[in-house]
């Protein structure tokens, strides 16, 4: 069996770095939930608050059962290097060797399903974090009167045609020695539609939630390279081939249980 790799302590820094993301979310959706309840508009009875409640007990599940899910696979891949790997130096007939795989592919084939699901459900969460400040835009804007409605028009416009003018002063100034033509390098005129500004900001959460995404990708993909490696060592007939591809799956499972004990424990 080939030797065990040197630990990658600069993969292992970064990954503990990602799942700093988990106490950031959870300080991200304590703040906004506060921002909502202070909006005169929103309040703590409007349906995008409890809308929003519903977000953070979503979130609240999904790391849940991350950790559940890691620290069960801690037990697992306990049982992995106990029982399995050991099997490379051991004189059982190689159809032992592949009813004993079967048994601990089976064992693996939960862990690798709930890890795609909890990515496909953080990443839905992700997801609606992202569009959330948007509709509460929305929202805020639908309840002003129509004379601040007009107000505002007014104000963006006009904020608007100014930032469109002074582009206008400044590319001329650029194209005085310049011998493109002058209409090429105009900007565009600017859209004078009103759009409402979001009284909330999610892009803290946002960045913390992809950062747990990237984390829980550590974990996700080795569980599916481990569940390869066993699946190609219980096809080898060879003794020394179906050792090599049960030697492989060590290898990731060492670095599979090291992400684990640092997502089950920070």
């Amino acid at each position: 069996m080939a030797s065990t790799p040197p630990v990658d302590l600069s993969g292992l820094i970064k990954f503990k770095a990602l799942t700093r993301g988990r106490r950031e979310a959870r300080r991200q959706f304590a703040l906004v939930r506060e921002q909502l309840a202070e909006i005169q508009s929103i309040g703590r009875n409007h349906l995008l608050y409890i809308e929003w409640q519903g977000f953070s007990e979503r979130y609240e599940k999904i790391e849940r059962d991350m950790r559940e899910n890691t620290n069960t696979c801690l037990s697992f891949l306990t049982a992995h290097r106990d029982a399995l790997v050991p099997l490379v130096k051991s004189d059982i007939s190689v159809k032992d060797k592949t009813e004993t795989i079967e048994q601990f592919l089976k064992a693996l084939q939960p862990f690798v399903e709930n890890a795609e699901e909890l990515q496909y459900t953080l990443g839905k969460l992700t997801d609606d974090v992202e569009t959330f400040p948007d509709r509460v835009a929305e929202a805020v804007w639908a309840a002003c009167p129509w004379y601040m409605k007009l107000w505002d028009s007014i104000k963006t416009c006009c904020t608007n045609l100014a930032k469109w003018l002074w582009e206008v002063v400044s590319r001329v100034d650029s194209c005085m020695a310049d011998t493109t033509s002058l209409n090429e390098k105009m900007p565009l005129l600017p859209k004078l539609s009103s759009k409402p500004e979001a009284p909330i900001e999610c892009v803290s959460l946002h960045a913390a939630l992809q950062n747990l995404q990237s984390a829980w990708r550590r974990i996700e993909m080795p569980c599916k390279a481990l569940c390869t490696s066993l699946q190609l060592a219980k096809m080898m007939e060879d003794p020394e081939s179906c050792a090599m591809f049960i030697g492989n799956a060590d290898h990731v499972s060492t670095q599979l249980q090291q992400y684990c004990q640092i997502f089950a424990t920070d």
